[in-house]
C-alpha cells in the first residue's frame, strides 16, 4: 500500500541519517520519524526511536519531549497486546535522564529479570551511579559484559559503553574508600 512504502521511506531514511558520517544528522533522523508517526502515529518501534534519539544523541538530551514518546511507545505496546523489553528499557533510561532515578532503576530491575541484555544493564548501572551506589552499578557493567562475551555477534559500541561505565564505577568505589584528605 502506499501508506506502507512512505513508511519504509521514512525509516530507512531516518537509519541513513542516523547512520551518516562523521556524525549522524540527529534532526533530519527526528523529521523522518516524525513523518512516519504522520502516517502511523501508534507504531511501537518509531515511538521507541523517537526517545532513543532524543535521549541519547543530543547533548543535553531531550528528556521531555523523549519522556512523552517513550511513553506513548508504552502505551501502545500495552493497548496493542505487545511485550518488547526495549520499549520498557527506553522509557527507564528516559526517566533515568530526568532524574527520576528510582522510578527507572526499579523498572530496570524487573526488565531484566524477565529479559536480561547488555543494553539494559548499562542504563541500570548508570542509575545505580547516579544515586551514588557505584559497588551496584560496577555489579551491572560486569554482568552487561558477562552477557556480551557470551552473545554472537559482539556490540563493540556496547561493549565500549560498559568498559567505560566499569572504570566509572571502579575509580567511584576506590574515592569512597579512599581515606579522607588532611
Amino acid at each position: 500500500s502506499e501508506q506502507a512504502q512512505k513508511l519504509r521511506v521514512y525509516q530507512t531514511a531516518a537509519l541513513i541519517y542516523l547512520a551518516a558520517t562523521p556524525r549522524p544528522l540527529v534532526d533530519k533522523v527526528i523529521d523522518a520519524y516524525g513523518k512516519a508517526l504522520e502516517v502511523t502515529p501508534d507504531n511501537i518501534d518509531i515511538l521507541n526511536n523517537m526517545a532513543c534519539v532524543l535521549v541519547d544523541y543530543y547533548t543535553p538530551p531531550h528528556v521531555k519531549d523523549a519522556l512523552i514518546f517513550a511513553q506513548n511507545a508504552v502505551d501502545a505496546q500495552n493497548k496493542q497486546g505487545h511485550d518488547d523489553p526495549n520499549v520498557d528499557d527506553t522509557l527507564a533510561w528516559v526517566k533515568i535522564q530526568n532524574n527520576d532515578i528510582e522510578k527507572g532503576t526499579e523498572l530496570l530491575r524487573k526488565v531484566i529479570d524477565d529479559h536480561p541484555f547488555p543494553t539494559a544493564y548499562f542504563h541500570l548501572g548508570e542509575g545505580y551511579l547516579r544515586m551514588a551506589q557505584p559497588e551496584n552499578g560496577l555489579t551491572q557493567a560486569n554482568l552487561g559484559l558477562k552477557l556480551l562475551d557470551k552473545s554472537q555477534p559482539d556490540d563493540p559500541v556496547m561493549r565500549s559503553k560498559l568498559d567505560k561505565l566499569k572504570e566509572r564505577c571502579e575509580k567511584a568505589v576506590a574515592d569512597k574508600q579512599a581515606p579522607p584528605k588532611q
